[in-house]
């Protein structure tokens, strides 16, 4: 059996609205060479499902994206 993730289950803007928001907040400190789509993405494949959701939520919210 395999495992699902939270990543697999989102679609395709909610991806999009997701790597504005860590590239923006999580990675504002960060060398610009190193935030990167890829970079983004693993980052969101550590977060929980939940937490997911949220920032997806807030940055919604918020207007960030």
């Amino acid at each position: 059996m395999t495992q699902q993730y939270a990543q697999d289950l989102i679609s395709f803007q909610d991806r999009m609205k997701l790597r504005k928001i860590v590239k923006k907040v999580h990675f504002s400190h960060y060398p610009k060479e190193f935030i990167t789509d890829k970079e983004a993405d693993m980052f969101i494949e550590s977060l929980l499902p939940d937490t997911i959701y949220k920032l997806i939520k807030a940055g919604t919210d918020s207007n960030t994206v």
